[in-house]
C-alpha cells in the first residue's frame, strides 16, 4: 500500500467520524430552568423558551425575558379593573396589546410598540398617539395618552403563559393610519 493511499484512508475516516459526530450531536443547546414551580426548557444560546411557560411575576418581567417568544398576560390584581393582553417580542423589540377593563366597565385597547429606540403608543378608536424616546430608564407601559384610563404599570402582578414566537417583523412596525406626536 502506498503512502498516499494511506494518507486518502486516513482522511476519509476522518470525514466519517466528523459527519457522525455532526449527525448524533444536539442541534441547539437546551437547559432546564425553573420559574414559579414550573420547570421549562430554555435555549442556552438565546434565552428563548422551547416550551410553554406559565408564570407570575412583574409586567416588567415579561419584557426582560429575552429571546423570541410571544405571551398572553392576565393581571392577578382586578381590584382596578382587569388588564389582559398579549406581548411579542424578537431582538429587543416588542409589541403589546393590551385591553384594559375599568372597575366601570369600560374598556379601552392600548398598544405599544417599542423598536429598541423609540416607543409608540396609541389607543384603538383615536387616530394620534404618542412616540417617546426609550432610556434605560423607561417604562414599559409609557405615560398615558390621552383618552386612555389605565391602571397597569410596570410593577402589577401578572400571570402569563409564554411560548416561543417565529418572528413576524410586521408586529414591529408603527401604524401608518396614526399620526404620532413626541411625547
Amino acid at each position: 500500500m502506498t503512502q498516499k493511499n494511506i494518507i486518502i484512508g486516513v482522511i476519509v475516516v476522518i470525514v466519517l467520524i466528523g459527519g457522525a459526530w455532526f449527525l448524533i450531536s444536539p442541534k441547539q443547546d437546551v437547559g432546564t430552568a425553573t420559574t414559579s414551580g414550573t420547570e421549562e426548557q430554555t435555549d442556552t444560546k438565546t434565552n428563548t423558551p422551547t416550551q410553554s411557560v406559565k408564570a407570575t411575576g412583574t409586567l416588567r418581567s415579561t419584557f426582560t425575558q429575552g429571546g423570541n417568544y410571544t405571551c398572553t398576560l392576565t393581571t392577578i390584581d382586578d381590584s382596578n379593573g382587569k388588564t389582559t393582553g398579549t406581548v411579542y417580542a424578537s431582538g429587543g423589540k416588542t409589541r403589546s396589546d393590551f385591553k384594559i377593563q375599568s372597575s366601570s366597565g369600560t374598556v379601552t385597547e392600548l398598544h405599544v410598540i417599542r423598536d429598541g429606540v423609540t416607543a409608540y403608543t396609541w389607543v384603538a378608536g383615536q387616530s394620534s398617539g404618542t412616540k417617546m424616546a426609550i432610556t434605560a430608564s423607561s417604562s414599559v407601559v409609557p405615560r398615558q395618552p390621552s383618552g386612555a384610563v389605565i391602571s397597569v404599570t410596570d410593577d402589577s402582578s401578572v400571570s402569563t403563559d409564554c411560548h416561543p414566537w417565529l418572528p413576524d417583523v410586521s408586529q414591529f412596525v408603527p401604524p401608518t393610519n396614526i399620526t404620532f406626536v413626541k411625547g
